[in-house]
């Protein structure tokens, strides 16, 4: 299995360490519900922009359908849509709050995890 040394995200917060991943495609409404965030006041595109988050799992495997993976030249959370023939970091979503520190960097802590 390959070390998990990719490059920087957008935001580090999560309590033991381990980065955050911003989330490439949208989570279905069961997942958004779990985490107790109202979609009829939220935007399209801001629950996975401002809300969730993936961390690792510490798998690294052929992700099955519905579950979300890491891939990307710049690192993304994305949902298997059937099952892959390549092997990614399996990930899980967490509930973060999303802040901008004196600089304006975006800083996401975890609140909530699945």
């Amino acid at each position: 299995m390959p070390s998990l040394n990719l490059p920087k995200p957008d935001a580090i917060g999560y309590p033991r360490g381990e980065k955050l991943y911003r989330l490439a495609d949208d989570p279905d409404e069961d997942e958004v519900k779990w985490f107790g965030i109202g979609t009829d006041k939220i935007p399209a595109g801001e629950v996975q922009r401002n809300y969730l988050r993936g961390i690792p799992t510490g798998e690294f495997r052929v992700p099955k359908k519905g579950e979300w993976y890491l891939s990307g030249a710049i690192p993304e959370v994305w949902k298997a849509n059937s099952r892959s023939s390549s092997e990614h970091f399996i990930m899980r979503l967490v509930r973060v709050l999303v802040t901008k520190d004196a600089r304006g960097c975006v800083i996401a802590t975890c609140i909530m995890q699945n």
